[in-house]
């Protein structure tokens, strides 16, 4: 083989060498990405989650947070209507709702309220005057218990432990119009003689 043949020879396997480094670069710059793209996707279905919060119709965890004594308390109320709001020190229509409930604004009409919020100093003076139960959570175990993070997040439980409504009331008015969506014939009139109170309390589905 001449020396012509045997240098084209060598320069071509060099070029193709070349090509193949440059393909397998490629190609793991390629798999980086997609995998990346997987982490991201996962990452956006997880927070989409946290944010929807427990379905309408589902059951309420069987969770327990401290009331202001260091008391375990159940969040959700046994056998009883109740609603159960979840709340941060840093956001501000929580702190709006918070302090309507301070100002004389008393539980939504029928059933039982509580307010869950991360257990810190600052949560402690922004409730002192709250005229529901106030239950204090640690790193967020009750808000994921209901499977979402956002804030201010209101479910409502029926007696048999269902999420019957939710939603994100930026007032008083509107957790109680929640309340009231959920559960809207309470009698809040002394029923007539020989009527059994219980008996007007009457859930429309």
């Amino acid at each position: 083989m001449s020396a012509p043949w045997v240098v084209a020879v060598v320069v071509l396997w060099v070029v193709v060498l070349f090509l193949g480094v440059l393909v397998l670069g490629v190609l793991r710059r390629v798999t980086t990405a997609l995998n990346e793209i997987g982490e991201q996707n996962a990452s956006v279905a997880d927070m989409d989650t946290l944010v929807k919060g427990l379905p309408v119709g589902g059951f309420a965890p069987q969770v327990s947070a401290a009331d202001r004594h260091g008391e375990m308390v159940k969040v959700v109320t046994p056998g009883m209507w109740s609603v159960v709001t979840l709340v941060r020190v840093d956001c501000a229509h929580c702190t709006q709702l918070i302090e309507e409930f301070g100002s004389g604004v008393d539980q939504p009409v029928g059933m039982p309220s509580v307010f869950v919020i991360e257990d810190t100093d600052d949560a402690r003076r922004l409730t002192a005057a709250v005229r529901i139960p106030v239950l204090f959570q640690k790193d967020d175990e009750v808000s994921r218990a209901f499977n979402t993070t956002a804030t201010p997040y209101a479910f409502v439980i029926d007696p048999q432990g269902r999420v019957r409504d939710r939603g994100h009331p930026n007032s008083a008015a509107e957790l109680v119009a929640l309340a009231d969506r959920a559960f809207p014939i309470v009698s809040i009139d002394p029923p007539p003689a020989g009527e059994d109170a219980s008996s007007r309390d009457t859930m429309v589905l």
